[in-house]
């Protein structure tokens, strides 16, 4: 099997596809050149790499929203732009920083540019936990085969995408506030591309789904996305609140380190933080990619979007539980789904004892806090005892310590989501359970730190597929692969862009490759499984979803209950006010 990490190093050291000629696309604020290239097995399309979309956050506009690109001047976008900055996956007695701050770029695929006959649009965020990856390694030939346009963009990552001081001075959610830039710089210039501007599908894996969700969450995108496709990350996943976490702590934590005034986060505590080279803000500030903190000075999980109704523009007004439930997002169509084992992207020490009981409640968090309390920790043995009886060797409850992880992340908040989201709108789940020939699963384990012994790699073998591996069906990754999984792809690819251009994945008419009908959630909750014989199924993994419903649902529903319920109040008080004061006036 091959490490994916190699995927990005691959496609930004070699333009990818053989080149043909040069295309002019004229737009509102100038010309950008692309190439006309063919692939290893002789497909033509077109392709526009390293397009700025807002200008470089650099400066004093380091920690700041972004400002769309002012124009261009005969654009070559010839090769990928610089990745943003981020710390390198790789073992090393030293950090090692890749990236730059002038990152905000954007890719775009299309198989031809037909003004008269535009095409919908498929605009990906990618993953890496909002602290690694780039959008230019991934290259959508399957899916722009099916006559779609396909974007990718950069966003900023870890503390440069998330540093917030919990006011406007520096208001958070950069990395959010970029991917509405991008957005809106699709919405205003695809049609040139060939593209349908009314015809967006926003979609993302890992933290890229996360983002998906919060788009589709935040009324800043009002009217901008026509559909969304949430591939292992939703907005449950992340337990954390604004006010349960504080993360402007770790503003201060940022400024002491470099120095800076941490009394007040104000304009003179900015200025010094801004001055400082990336690389110095990112050594203070990089994250352990496993929950020990060993290497790092944050911990894992503390660059991730929050809600932000402190700002005067805020992208997240609603708490996750809050808006989805009661249905403030957008009324668009949504697929959402699972990998059979995600849960294997974390892969932890064979014997995991003493790991358990110092960052238990960090790798598998029950409350809203980030700091853990006694309670959280029994809760997580609680659960570490109902799926593998309380063992710690991996080895023994392989796959029910995964189906822990698996659960606590991915399955049981995908299924809230699509619970909450199908009482307003049509939601189509699935269950990506397909073994291809290629998988991340050799990474996670690298990046695990731990020696592993034949024993240990030969119980891992089962565990497929993990994490990310539904990509390679809907991306041109460089990966090995076979005749099934070209076959696996040519299904997957057709079920994505059938919703995308009908908002249903198996409309009528449009079956092919005697392709399952795949049915809504609705309250059966039904679900699609992926794999090579696809099926419709009901009720996923029911008592591990009943058992995480009493383990964290019902707190956090009756908890966001009683918030609504206090807005409501206020809300009645403030009317009730606003009256008697008109009146004593009168």
């Amino acid at each position: 099997m091959l490490l994916f990490f190699i995927i990005a190093l691959l496609r930004f050291n070699d333009i990818f596809g053989k080149i043909i000629e040069t295309v002019r696309v004229e737009t509102d604020i100038g010309a950008i050149i692309g190439r006309k290239k063919l692939d290893d097995n002789g497909f033509e399309y077109i392709s526009f790499m390293g397009v700025p979309y807002a200008e470089p956050p650099v400066g004093n506009l380091r920690f700041k929203p972004p400002k769309p690109v002012k124009g261009y001047t005969e654009f070559e976008a010839f090769k990928p732009g610089e990745q943003c900055c981020q710390a390198a996956i790789v073992k090393s007695e030293t950090p090692v920083f890749t990236g730059s701050e002038d990152c905000l770029f954007l890719y775009i695929h299309t198989k031809n540019i037909d003004l008269s006959n535009p095409k919908p649009v498929m605009l990906f965020l990618h993953g890496g936990a909002f602290e690694y990856g780039g959008g230019g390694a991934y290259v959508p030939t399957p899916l722009i085969k099916e006559d779609v346009v396909g974007v990718s963009i950069n966003y900023r990552l870890g503390a440069l995408g998330f540093i917030t001081f919990g006011n406007d001075l520096a208001p958070g959610n950069l990395a959010l506030r970029d991917q509405i830039e991008a957005l809106k710089w699709v919405k205003r210039h695809i049609h040139n591309f060939g593209g349908d501007p009314n015809k967006i599908t926003l979609f993302g894996q890992s933290a890229g789904g996360v983002s998906t969700n919060a788009l589709v969450m935040s009324p800043k995108t009002r009217g901008m996305i026509s559909n969304a496709i949430m591939m292992s990350g939703t907005m449950m996943m992340l337990r954390t609140t604004f006010k349960g976490s504080q993360p402007q702590r770790f503003a201060r934590l940022l400024a002491k380190g470099l120095g800076c005034s941490e009394e007040r986060f104000d304009a003179a505590m900015l200025e010094c933080i801004q001055k400082f080279p990336f690389k110095d803000i990112l050594n203070l500030t990089r994250t352990s990619f496993t929950f020990t903190t060993e290497g790092s000075n944050f911990p894992r999980g503390a660059w991730i979007p929050s809600d932000d109704s402190y700002s005067s523009d805020p992208v997240l007004p609603l708490e996750t539980v809050l808006a989805m439930k009661n249905g403030y997002f957008a009324k668009i169509p949504i697929m959402t789904g699972t990998v059979l084992f995600d849960g294997g992207v974390l892969i932890f020490k064979n014997n995991f004892e003493e790991f358990f009981d110092d960052f238990g409640t960090s790798a598998i968090p029950f409350s809203d806090s980030q700091e853990g309390t006694r309670d959280d920790l029994i809760d997580s043995k609680v659960a570490l005892r109902f799926y593998n009886g309380g063992i710690y060797n991996m080895l023994e409850a392989l796959n029910e310590t995964i189906d822990l992880i698996t659960d606590v992340y991915f399955l049981s908040p995908d299924q809230k989501i699509a619970e909450y989201a199908s009482q307003y709108v049509p939601v189509y789940n699935y269950l990506y359970s397909y073994k291809g020939l290629a998988s991340f699963l050799p990474m996670y384990m690298l990046n695990s730190g731990e020696e592993y012994g034949p024993e240990a790699i030969q119980a891992f073998r089962h565990v497929s597929p993990v994490h990310g591996d539904e990509q390679g069906r809907l991306f041109d990754l460089m990966i090995s692969s076979n005749e099934q999984d070209h076959e696996m792809s040519k299904v997957m690819v057709k079920y994505f862009t059938n919703f995308v251009k009908y908002w249903n994945p198996s409309p009528e008419g449009q079956e092919s490759f005697n392709m399952t009908k795949w049915e809504e959630y609705s309250t059966e909750k039904k679900y699609l499984v992926i794999d090579k014989q696809c099926e419709m199924k009901k009720g996923i993994a029911e008592q591990r979803m009943r058992f995480m419903q009493r383990m964290v649902w019902d707190r956090r529903e009756n908890k966001a209950e009683r918030n609504i319920e206090m807005r409501n109040y206020m809300k009645q008080v403030q009317e009730k006010m606003i009256i008697k004061d008109n009146y004593v006036h009168k």
